[in-house]
């Protein structure tokens, strides 16, 4: 008997504890600014950086860097540890200077 009093005091805990937590929210939505970015609370604004456009120079440094890693090419050669097996192993591509000068 007291097995099943300690039992239904127990689900009767549980269940009055998940039951009376109804809001999980860490934000709810009267927190959040408005659309025009005006909030209802006072000195709540939302702010947004600029986007910023690369410079010349930063461009110039990543058309380098994918020029290089157009140059490698993937080739599977057999792994010397592991007889049978293949690994994969960048080279530079004999065709690249080909296929860029037509």
């Amino acid at each position: 008997m007291p097995k099943i009093i300690a039992r239904n005091t127990f689900v009767l805990l549980a269940l009055g504890f998940t039951l009376s937590v109804t809001d999980l929210s860490a934000q709810s939505r009267a927190d959040e600014p408005s659309v025009g970015g005006s909030s209802q609370k006072t000195g709540k604004t939302r702010s947004y950086k600029k986007a910023r456009v690369l410079q010349p120079s930063t461009a110039k440094k990543i058309v380098k860097i994918v020029e290089a890693l157009e140059r490698q090419k993937t080739v599977r050669v057999p792994d010397p540890l592991n007889e049978g097996q293949f690994i994969e192993k960048e080279e530079d591509d004999p065709d690249f200077v080909e296929a860029n000068s037509s």
